[in-house]
């Protein structure tokens, strides 16, 4: 059976940088904090005591983190001026972990490669002009990005949507074109034949994906739309994956005010069950609803406080389904340094084991199948410090 997988290349793109003539900048940004999680998930976990390890629900964890309120990157970008406003433009962006230096993004099937893929992040190169941009390699997930611009704790730190969700954080073999921005609307229309690792043999078994994403954003409101659909090619699973996204933010300059509603559903040949059908489009990804509402409230002009509430309800006979809130504060020493804390707290509903995971990582269908179990407890805090160069 294949690996579950939803999600849905290509985000970045909508936003896509400014780049400056025959020229290469080097960017990047480090994180580092510190964390607590712990409360009660139901799930039974290994704790080691000084009776050796024993099963229990809710084994705590304190850490000293990277990445936490924003994923650590070193990257460079760039630009060549072709004549008649035409650019070749290019970016290669790399992961890291800043607290024992390591590769911080999976390779396909959740396998870490310490020594060995470096810009698992971002990887495309493509053209640019008055005609829009059209690019190729390994971008951003559609979906997830379309979660992070709208929450207000974007894709990191205890108090984050997407790792309730399941994404594919990253879209590998992807082809897109970005059309031009006309008074603020503009779309995003992108495929790739294998959205997780490279095409196989005949292509048996590889992850197609089709995006559409128009987006409006004018002043202080900012409106998405994704739509996507996934199958798997040559296939005896005969998976289909259709996803809807929606995003709003409106800044009234007191306050940022989002919403997000995402919904994901499966046709594994004629149904989908979670405890049956393990495999593409099976477990979390059957038929689940996710709603957001947040707010950043600007306080001083160095200061801003955020908060969110999420309800993610499956659907599947699985109904692994819970709410969290969370609430948190940034301190901004300069335009590319602040310091975080946050707080986050889980309510499980029905049958639900949802867990805090400080990004969507590791839960992700890149990391080898999408979860909301792989967290730990129910509450947790964070703090910490960031700079962006």
């Amino acid at each position: 059976m294949h690996k579950t997988v939803i999600a849905f290349a290509i985000a970045g793109l909508a936003a896509a940088p400014a780049f400056a003539d025959s020229n290469v900048t080097i960017y990047g940004s480090v994180d580092y904090g510190y964390a607590i999680r712990n409360g009660d998930s139901g799930l039974g976990k290994a704790c080691s005591g000084t009776g050796g390890a024993t099963t229990k629900s809710g084994c705590p964890k304190g850490e000293f983190a990277s990445g936490v309120s924003v994923p650590n990157r070193l990257g460079f970008k760039g630009s060549e001026d072709l004549g008649n406003g035409t650019k070749v433009i290019f970016e290669l962006e790399a992961g890291f972990l800043a607290d024992d230096g390591t590769n911080s993004i999976p390779g396909a099937g959740g396998v870490v490669p310490g020594t060995g893929p470096v810009f698992r992040r971002h990887s495309w190169v493509g053209l640019t002009g008055e005609w829009g941009t059209v690019l190729g390699g390994r971008v951003d997930g559609a979906r997830y990005g379309v979660a992070g611009r709208y929450d207000p704790f974007e894709q990191g730190g205890v108090a984050n949507m997407a790792s309730l969700q399941g994404h594919v954080t990253r879209g590998d073999n992807a082809i897109a074109y970005v059309t031009p921005n006309i008074e603020g609307l503009y779309a995003v229309l992108a495929y790739t034949p294998s959205l997780i690792g490279q095409e196989r043999a005949y292509n048996s078994g590889d992850i197609r994906d089709w995006i559409i994403q128009p987006n409006y954003v004018q002043g202080p409101l900012s409106v998405t739309l994704n739509y996507e659909h996934l199958t798997v090619h040559n296939s005896p699973v005969d998976a289909k994956i259709n996803a809807y996204t929606a995003g709003v933010s409106y800044d009234f300059g007191v306050a940022k005010v989002s919403g997000l509603y995402d919904h994901v559903k499966t046709d594994l040949n004629g149904t989908c069950n979670s405890a049956t059908s393990p495999g593409f489009g099976g477990g979390m990804h059957c038929d689940e609803n996710s709603w957001l509402v947040g707010v950043v409230v600007p306080v001083t002009e160095n200061d801003k406080i955020r908060a969110s509430w999420v309800d993610f309800d499956d659907r599947s006979p699985a109904q692994d389904s819970c709410r969290k809130w969370g609430i948190g504060a940034q301190h901004y020493l300069s335009k590319r340094t602040n310091f975080y804390l946050d707080y986050a707290q889980i309510t499980q509903r029905d049958n639900g084991h949802c867990t805090i995971g400080l990004t969507p990582t590791a839960g992700s269908d890149d990391a080898g199948g999408a979860s909301n179990q792989v967290g730990v407890g129910t509450r947790g805090y964070d703090l910490g410090i960031v700079h962006r160069f």
